[in-house]
């Protein structure tokens, strides 16, 4: 998977403090298994799937996160994972101007 998590971020002296959060122990205090998880987090959505535990994402029934580099490391470790997905296809105005492939992902698994 691609690390981008924290790219965009620099050294401020003014502001606050934003705590982040792996999947993990957010998933871990759950006990549904009717949870869908939206994930727009600016390129990290990489990164956030690919270190979450199998145990965690067996949790999730539908999922869907946006992408900024390319749809086929998400599909594919949501496909791995169990997940019929599908996604749209960047042809945004904004994916074109900054050459970098945009679009949405739906996924859904169904749960014997």
């Amino acid at each position: 998977m691609i690390n981008t998590t924290g790219k965009l971020l620099t050294s401020a002296d003014s502001g606050f403090t934003v705590p982040v959060y792996s999947l993990d122990p957010i998933l871990e205090g759950i006990q549904s298994k009717e949870i869908m998880l939206k994930l727009d987090c600016e390129g990290c959505e990489y990164d956030a799937l690919d270190h979450v535990k199998a145990v965690n994402l067996d949790k999730v029934k539908k999922i869907a996160p946006e992408y900024h580099h390319g749809k086929y490391p998400i599909l594919s470790k949501l496909a791995e994972s169990g997940f019929i997905v599908k996604a749209t296809s960047s042809s945004s105005f904004f994916s074109k101007k900054v050459n970098k492939s945009i679009g949405f992902i739906y996924a859904e698994r169904y749960f014997k």
